[in-house]
């Protein structure tokens, strides 16, 4: 039986960075939350931004791509994003409906993600409109942590647009794992 991920595959530079991310949430979450630090908030979250272009960086000009670090850095991402937004939610009521939608969005292209590398055992990478939604997504969330008093208006306008970038990744990941399963069960016919 074939091992899906090796040791050299896990411990890798840039997997140890997706992980010191993880480990980065509780700092962050208490920073804002416990804590009312809204700048220290935004170092830490600097810090984690810094090690996740670092971690890219090392994983492609050293040639330490691996499945496992392409499953477990969006899941730093995402798990980053989400505590942001969740952060937020304190401040912001409706972040609270950003929140459904992230959270939607995340179980199905997990799910979609699964269903495809069981089919073919291999990740695929992040796509130009889901890195606009997470460009954005984290822009905002920063702007809104380092400018609590900013008008309601103007925050449910950034909430507002994050969700429709949000629904545009979501669609439009969607019709690419279709095409993927569609042409599979084409190959499959064949």
């Amino acid at each position: 039986m074939k091992k899906l991920f090796t040791k050299k595959q896990i411990l890798t530079i840039p997997n140890l960075l997706s992980l010191f991310r993880i480990l980065l949430i509780p700092l962050i979450l208490w920073l804002y939350i416990g804590l009312n630090e809204y700048y220290w908030t935004i170092v830490v979250i600097a810090i984690s931004g810094l090690s996740d272009v670092i971690d890219g960086f090392i994983a492609r000009h050293f040639n330490q791509v691996s499945d496992f670090g392409k499953a477990l850095d969006p899941i730093a991402d995402k798990l980053t994003q989400g505590s942001l937004i969740l952060c937020l939610t304190t401040r912001y009521p409706w972040m609270i409906a950003l929140i459904i939608i992230f959270i939607l969005k995340e179980v199905v292209m997990s799910i979609m993600g699964l269903i495809i590398f069981k089919k073919d055992n291999s990740m695929n990478s992040a796509k130009w409109h889901g890195k606009v939604a997470t460009a954005f997504l984290y822009i905002s969330l920063c702007v809104l942590i380092l400018f609590p008093e900013m008008h309601i208006i103007v925050v449910n306008i950034i909430i507002i647009i994050a969700i429709a970038l949000i629904i545009n990744s979501l669609v439009l990941y969607l019709i690419f794992y279709t095409n993927i399963l569609l042409r599979r069960r084409k190959e499959e016919k064949n």
